[in-house]
């Protein structure tokens, strides 16, 4: 590539790093134009867009990656589409709500065969196709209900701002996790009726007898720092649907006997906690695929894990070696098809990533 082009290039580049909107949409048009006359362009914009463990856009594998603003990142990304080339990275799942303002141009619609997006804070009127819309509660007033009744919605609470009683309809999932109590039973209550999946409560919440029953419907619960008591064990016990389970960072020193009725249940966290030992009903938990034990008060090693056969992928302590050795040679002797992680440093768990383990 001759130097006049890739300065031309890097001044395009970094041309689009700017904050208003007009002027980007303005200096992607620029681009289009660069692509038209030079199509060597191309082999700048080839290398595929990186997404974090949260599927935020971090940049492209490539010279200019570290260049590039993620918000840029998307719509050049778009124009790649048009190129034809998009559809191989198989984008998913994309999480855009760490953007202050996205407007979603038509090649978006062409860039992405989504699943998931989480909506940034503001956008723009038209939306792309999308099964599942992530969305802070005050932004639910900003989507025709025509639009709304395109897909299903998880809301994310926030403090302020009341989400449009007319939109109850189509919400599967509510992440309460960055309000207060009161504000997250307000919500949960006005949601009684919807068909609810997914259920993030905020942290160290306690009040579950003002939690509404989704029986029918919930397969996803995340707490962090609960209070279990009688009124929430029950509470629990009641839901058998549930597929995954985060009771992270849990006061208590013994698994929860209600968790012996989730015969459904597939993914159980029960990690920083001060667990002694696992029940001798835990090889009841017949579906149980994923068990998250890691930075618990666990020592010896627990003999009824090798009586569960549907577990698959087991996380473990991280401190001292030499019992997590003996686990391993045990693990490797009982359960020889099972993945065994041991965590350096527990990733504090998002809905979005918990839901996400279960659904691919």
């Amino acid at each position: 590539m001759g130097k006049t082009i890739e300065d031309t290039i890097t001044r395009c580049i970094m041309a689009l790093n700017v904050v208003d909107v007009e002027r980007l949409f303005a200096n992607m048009d620029v681009i289009a134009g660069y692509i038209e006359r030079k199509p060597i362009f191309l082999e700048w914009l080839t290398p595929p867009l990186v997404l974090n463990e949260d599927d935020i856009p971090i940049g492209f594998s490539g010279q200019y990656g570290s260049k590039l603003k993620s918000t840029v990142q998307v719509w050049l990304l778009a124009y790649r589409a048009l190129m034809g080339n998009m559809r191989l990275q198989t984008v998913r799942f994309l999480n855009l709500g760490f953007c202050e303002q996205v407007y979603f141009r038509p090649e978006f619609q062409e860039a992405f065969s989504l699943d998931w997006l989480y909506l940034p804070l503001r956008f723009g009127e038209e939306l792309p196709d999308f099964r599942v819309g992530w969305l802070s509660s005050s932004g639910c007033h900003r989507i025709s209900i025509e639009r709304w009744c395109q897909s299903q919605w998880v809301l994310v609470l926030e403090e302020d701002g009341e989400p449009d009683p007319v939109n109850m309809q189509g919400i599967i999932g509510i992440d309460g996790t960055q309000v207060s109590p009161e504000r997250f039973i307000v919500c949960c209550q006005q949601l009684a009726d919807a068909h609810l999946q997914w259920l993030a409560c905020p942290e160290g919440f306690s009040d579950w007898s003002k939690i509404p029953q989704w029986v029918e419907s919930l397969e996803v619960l995340l707490c962090i720092k609960p209070t279990l008591d009688t009124s929430s064990e029950v509470w629990l016990s009641n839901h058998l649907r549930l597929r995954s389970l985060t009771l992270r960072q849990c006061p208590q020193s013994s698994v929860p006997s209600c968790i012996r009725h989730l015969v459904h249940l597939e993914h159980l966290d029960l990690s920083l906690t001060p667990l002694g030992q696992l029940p001798i009903w835990f090889d009841e938990l017949v579906s149980l695929h994923t068990l998250n034990i890691a930075e618990t008060n666990l020592v010896e090693y627990p003999e009824i894990l090798s009586r569960i056969s549907s577990l698959q992928r087991l996380f473990i302590r991280s401190t001292n070696a030499y019992h997590t050795r003996d686990w391993l040679k045990r693990l490797r002797v009982s359960a020889k098809f099972l993945h065994v992680e041991r965590e350096i440093q527990s990733r504090k768990p998002t809905l979005w990533r918990v839901v996400k383990d279960i659904t691919i």
